[in-house]
């Protein structure tokens, strides 16, 4: 038995299992290390608003993938246009990577205006911004039923429950007040976009109205436009409900008043 284990025959056993070894513990590493790929990273492109075809190719150069998992109607943007990705841009991502996209609709889908009549203003414009509805000018009217929306209507034609339109349209609302009107104050809207200040004045019962920008140049210059002036401003007088309250923008973020604007954003949620 000795002798054996110290034979020609137990040594060369030894030499080809441990060569048996190496071979599959190196083959492991190095699957791994191309399946990984971790110095082969590139940094994902902005594919916003670029058309699906031209953003395929794109991917395509940096030898990345696209899935394309949903689309949306977009007023105002061609179908077939890329409005979200995922990673965002500027995200690292190995190649081979999939690029998960949402596009734009050619078409609106046809929706059912919900009944919202008698119902609270509030109330009524998040049910109709839950039907992808955008919320237009406000009117208000002497009625029973005051803060009520009692009437509906899109470029001046009236609209009723269960009335079929596109998606994304704007519907003006008629809202009832008491017979001697009410006044309210101005809201505080610096250091809102557009967007935000409309939704704040809509919940004061007032319109938005001119939003110039002079310094705005460029696409993004509007995009990040912050209100940094109102007329009438806060605080100065009250207006009748339904007034429209025009704002100043600017790209300038140092133009904008200081204010606590995390208590100003925390009445729209």
């Amino acid at each position: 038995m000795f002798k054996f284990l110290f034979s020609r025959t137990l040594l060369i056993q030894i030499v080809l299992a441990l060569i048996v070894v190496v071979g599959v513990v190196a083959g492991a590493y190095f699957y791994l290390l191309s399946y990984t790929m971790p110095d082969k990273v590139v940094e994902v492109p902005d594919l916003n608003e670029m058309d699906i075809v031209e953003a395929e190719a794109f991917l395509f150069q940096l030898q990345l993938r696209d899935s394309i998992i949903d689309s949306a109607y977009t007023p105002g943007l061609p179908g077939g246009m890329v409005i979200k990705q995922d990673p965002l841009p500027g995200a690292n991502a190995k190649e081979g990577r999939k690029i998960y996209l949402t596009l734009s609709r050619y078409t609106a889908e046809m929706v059912k205006v919900p009944n919202i009549l008698d119902q609270t203003l509030a109330l009524s414009e998040a049910k109709l911004k839950s039907y992808g509805y955008n919320i237009g000018e406000l009117t208000y009217i002497p009625s029973m039923c005051s803060d009520c929306v009692v009437g509906m209507s899109h470029k001046g034609e009236e609209l009723k429950p269960g009335d079929r339109t596109r998606e994304g349209i704007t519907i003006d609302l008629e809202v009832g007040m008491d017979e001697d009107g009410e006044l309210v104050s101005i809201p505080v809207l610096y250091g809102l976009s557009p967007e935000e200040a409309k939704q704040l004045l809509n919940m004061s019962g007032l319109n938005l109205g001119a939003s110039p920008c002079p310094e705005c140049e460029t696409k993004e210059d509007t995009l990040s436009a912050l209100v940094y002036r109102t007329d009438p401003e806060p605080g100065s007088k009250e207006v009748p409900q339904g007034s429209p309250v025009n704002v100043f923008l600017t790209s300038n973020k140092e133009e904008v008043p200081e204010v606590n604007l995390d208590s100003i954003k925390a009445l729209l949620k």
